[in-house]
């Protein structure tokens, strides 16, 4: 079975602009087409030269989307969380622990972990986490992971949302082991795509994200990078998934399982994509047949991919608590973001909320302020239908 679900134009998320007038070099749209990999078990984008030299590009410029940045609360509750997660299965010997992180962004993590007493470096291709560094005291080399500007080994090495965007995946964790201390840890964090996965749901789709990874597949690619002592876990904050890993002195010799020859994880996902997509739509077209009614989009990212499968580039409002989003606009999409104060003042009739894992928190919101004047419904209320 080959079928592939793809998309012939997908918002390229990688900025916002101020007005609709804004532009850059880069395409505003984009196609976009999964793939599988067999052998890991694997969801992944279909490999697309274009994308790919595009996604190159993006990663050199600034400013750069998904950075964990200042004052930003999300971003202080991801973070927190993650340094919960390595604090507790890293041993830190202050003077004596040195720390790499790959794709530092705003460098807060960083900055956190030289507080506990880690010797840090960081790398990323992006300006931005060079001001950043520069900011905090903290050496940070702009280029891509592996480099030849880094000449030692470290007791850590820690990337978060990094791996889901490396088109050799297998590739990037070898050389990430090749940089480790014998003993070394290994902590991960990728989106956790477990249940959009497992219910048909396509709003995880992003051009910058290659590989979708549940437990079952960020396991097998950990396991035959040569890693062992692989402790998976479900952040406790947001829609993650949180891994260590242990470098051995010799590589953990991995036995492949036999491969999903039929295919039969892609073919389940993509059979609920199609039931899932067309439930869906028959509830927006119907709010907007209706004259009476205004449709809203609460999460406008985890959107575009449905409006690209659809085709639909209006008729719509985006909300977000995002206060870097607000009063913006996605290339692509020539509807600005409003926020919930925006909202409160002048309310849809009819609100789809497509965040998987704050959408309960976003309707009791809503609920509590605005009351039933808004017919709210989470994305997630359809799984499964």
């Amino acid at each position: 079975m080959k079928t592939q679900f793809s998309i012939s134009t997908m918002p390229f998320y990688w900025h916002t602009k101020n007005s609709i007038s804004d532009t850059s070099n880069v395409p505003a749209l984009l196609p976009f087409e999964l793939d599988y990999n067999p052998t890991f078990r694997l969801i992944t984008q279909k490999y697309n030269k274009i994308v790919l030299q595009w996604l190159d590009a993006i990663y050199q410029k600034l400013p750069n989307i998904g950075n964990i940045q200042e004052n930003s609360h999300m971003s202080e509750s991801y973070k927190n969380d993650f340094i919960k997660f390595i604090s507790k299965y890293v041993p830190i010997i202050p003077g004596r622990s040195n720390a790499l992180e790959i794709g530092c962004g705003g460098c807060l993590i960083l900055k956190d972990l030289k507080k506990i007493g880690f010797d840090v470096l960081g790398i990323d291709p992006s300006p931005y986490a060079m001001k950043c560094g520069k900011k905090m005291g903290i050496e940070v080399i702009q280029d891509f992971f592996p480099s030849p500007r880094i000449h030692k080994r470290f007791d850590l090495i820690f990337h978060s949302d990094v791996i889901e965007h490396m088109a050799e995946p297998l590739k990037f964790l070898k050389e990430t082991r090749q940089q480790l201390n014998d003993d070394g840890v290994l902590i991960i964090a990728v989106p956790d795509s477990s249940e959009s996965l497992k219910n048909g749901d396509i709003s995880i789709f992003l051009h910058q994200h290659i590989n979708y990874f549940d437990p079952e597949s960020l396991k097998y690619i950990i396991q035959a990078a040569g890693f062992g002592s692989i402790l998976i876990e479900k952040a406790e904050f947001g829609g993650s998934l949180y891994c260590r890993a242990i470098k051995k002195k010799s590589p953990v010799l991995y036995r492949y399982e036999a491969p999903d020859s039929q295919w039969s994880k892609y073919r389940d996902f993509h059979n609920k994509i199609d039931k899932l997509m067309r439930t869906l739509k028959y509830e927006i077209d119907h709010v907007l047949s209706d004259k009476n009614k205004s449709l809203g989009f609460y999460a406008p990212i985890r959107t575009l991919p449905y409006l690209g499968a659809w085709g639909l580039w209006k008729g719509f409002r985006f909300f977000d608590d995002s206060d870097y989003l607000h009063n913006k606009y996605i290339d692509g999409v020539n509807v600005p973001i409003e926020n919930f104060e925006d909202l409160t003042h002048n309310p849809v009739t009819d609100m789809f909320i497509m965040s998987p894992s704050f959408g309960d928190v976003i309707q009791s919101h809503i609920n509590d302020e605005i009351g039933k004047k808004v017919h709210v419904r989470k994305l997630t209320d359809y799984y499964q239908l």
